[in-house]
């Protein structure tokens, strides 16, 4: 990987709260609601490019009240005519129902996008979520390099936890190339800082994310970030091995290397899934060179 800048913003998230006197841990498949939203459900691949893609998605019952909802991008095709612009919202949030809406603007042609969505009780002190776009800090400028805020949990835990972070939103310029990941680093019980870094001759006009954290040691669910340095693939082994093979593996996309020459895309898939753990391919539509991609994923018994 190229060397990023050096130039950085730094901004705290104010919030208090302590986590309530330890209850009984629920599994997290009670909990815990998911899914996937893909632009193929609302109209046929490679036709009728448009700027606005919506559904109303059912939810669980178990939630009482609006749940807390992130997303991370899980497929992206967009024609290299124009800017690489891609947007994955959550909107609209009831109890039973939420408005899923991935969107692109001015010029570029997004034949196809999908998201993972992850649904959760809203102020549960166990698991939580958040966002970090790049232009909400008050130093950012477009196409720079580096960017980084301090997040703090509104609920700390009693130890660090577990982190994910999944892309859910990117824009480019179409005549470089694509170079972006997101890492959290210094992850304590009160928070961490979350990571968005570009490098090489990349034009990132801006970028946000989603973050998951979770007790480590829960019962009932791991997560990791397959992220080699080349290729597109790898072999996970989770961090400790299931009764069963999980119910659900929920993926996101982390790092992102493609080639200004071809279009621009990416497809995560995840195969051969057991109890101890499985395999992580990214792949490109049509003539799309990817020169290196990561996931981070979220393994549910």
């Amino acid at each position: 990987m190229g060397q990023p800048g050096i130039d950085k913003t730094t901004i705290a998230i104010e919030m208090t709260g302590d986590v309530t006197a330890a209850e009984e841990l629920e599994r997290p498949q009670e909990m815990l609601d998911w899914g996937v939203f893909d632009t193929q459900l609302m109209r046929p691949p490679n036709t009728n490019y448009r700027l606005h893609d919506r559904m109303f998605i059912k939810i669980s019952p178990k939630f009482a009240t609006p749940p807390a909802i992130m997303s991370g991008l899980t497929s992206l095709e967009a024609d290299r005519c124009a800017g690489v612009r891609v947007d994955a919202a959550v909107e609209d949030v009831h109890k039973h129902i939420f408005g899923a809406h991935i969107q692109t603007w001015a010029n570029t042609k997004l034949y196809r996008a999908s998201c993972t969505w992850l649904a959760m009780p809203s102020g549960h002190p166990h698991f939580q979520i958040g966002k970090f776009y790049t232009w909400e800090g008050p130093a950012w400028k477009p196409e720079k390099y580096v960017t980084h805020r301090e997040i703090v949990f509104p609920h700390p835990y009693e130890a660090p936890p577990k982190v994910v972070l999944w892309f859910n939103r990117l824009d480019f310029c179409c005549l470089c190339n694509e170079h972006i990941m997101t890492f959290a680093t210094d992850v304590t019980r009160a928070g961490f800082t979350a990571h968005i870094n570009s490098w090489g001759d990349t034009k990132l006009h801006a970028a946000g994310i989603s973050w998951f954290a979770y007790p480590d040691g829960y019962p009932g669910i791991c997560s990791g970030t397959v992220l080699p340095d080349k290729g597109t693939s790898g072999v996970v082994e989770f961090e400790k091995e299931f009764t069963n093979p999980p119910t659900a593996v929920l993926v996101g996309l982390s790092k992102l290397e493609s080639d200004k020459k071809a279009r621009c895309s990416f497809n995560i898939i995840t195969e051969a899934v057991s109890e101890v753990g499985m395999g992580i391919r990214v792949e490109g539509f049509g003539d799309t060179v990817l020169h290196s991609a990561g996931v981070s994923y979220i393994a549910i018994e």
